[in-house]
């Protein structure tokens, strides 16, 4: 069971390491170490920035792990000189730009999973959480790597088609999604978790925490993906919590929605 309290804690420093060019974060705990908490973050934002949800992570005894997905902090290109150029460039064509994104960060997040095991000698059940973009990479991963077994999406979804997308900044117009070229196309082909409900028949625990309000991340991903794993296998592992009147960007603040992803979690 999650210890639900926030003790004050000392931490000790993070540790920063490149794992095979994955540039790594990890909190360790205080005291003694339970198991590891991978967290990816969303869109433009990086490791260190994820760094209150590790230290989070850390009071409930956990490893907190992050990393910089592929194109995000330190592993940002030249061409994207700032986040308003970067996201014109991705959603200029969100198929193409976006598709490979997910794809690459997920099938890393095994590595750095092999690498935080073998640093910390700790071998047990992974608990995830992702945010936005990151909680699309978890949705990917946990259905790659049985070591995850339990998940908070946090507005995230599971369908990268993202039927009916509204903007970003307003949340009142379509998003134009473009098409996928080749590249792309070979992501989404081979991890997207809509076209793949055998990757979850074991049943891991999935809590999908949506904003009652969030029209850029289409909350029908996460119900068509749950209905189709009850009726094909019968899961009951996969919930969706909404919070009411938030729309996306309200979860940036990691307070907002933390308790609730532990409780989540908790009650499985």
């Amino acid at each position: 069971m999650f210890d639900t309290s926030r003790p004050t804690a000392t931490f000790p420093e993070p540790i920063r390491q490149d794992v095979d060019g994955i540039p790594v974060l990890a909190q360790p705990p205080a005291g003694e170490l339970r198991g590891i908490w991978l967290h990816v973050p969303a869109y433009e934002l990086s490791k260190e920035e994820a760094l209150p949800v590790l230290q989070r992570a850390a009071r409930l005894g956990y490893l907190g792990v992050s990393f910089d997905p592929w194109m995000m902090g330190a592993r940002t290109i030249p061409e994207d000189t700032d986040n308003a150029t970067r996201r014109a460039r991705i959603f200029a064509n969100f198929r193409r730009n976006f598709w490979p994104i997910l794809g690459q960060t997920a099938i890393e997040v095994p590595r750095v999973l092999d690498w935080a095991e073998a640093e910390f000698d700790i071998h047990a059940p992974v608990t995830m959480s992702g945010h936005s973009m990151g909680g699309d990479i978890g949705v990917v991963a946990m259905g790659l790597d049985k070591r995850i077994t339990k998940l908070a999406s946090v507005v995230g979804t599971p369908d990268w088609t993202r039927p009916a997308a509204r903007d970003l900044e307003t949340q009142t117009h379509f998003m134009d999604l473009g098409q996928a070229d080749w590249h792309a196309r070979f992501f989404h082909d081979a991890l997207d978790p809509m076209t793949h409900p055998e990757r979850y028949a074991h049943g891991p625990r999935i809590a999908f925490i949506l904003g009652g309000e969030d029209e850029h991340v289409p909350r029908n991903g996460a119900e068509r993906f749950r209905t189709d794993l009850v009726e094909r296998y019968g899961l009951d592992s996969i919930t969706i919590t909404y919070l009411a009147g938030k729309t996306h960007m309200d979860f940036m603040e990691y307070d907002l929605w933390w308790d609730e992803a532990v409780a989540q979690l908790q009650a499985q």
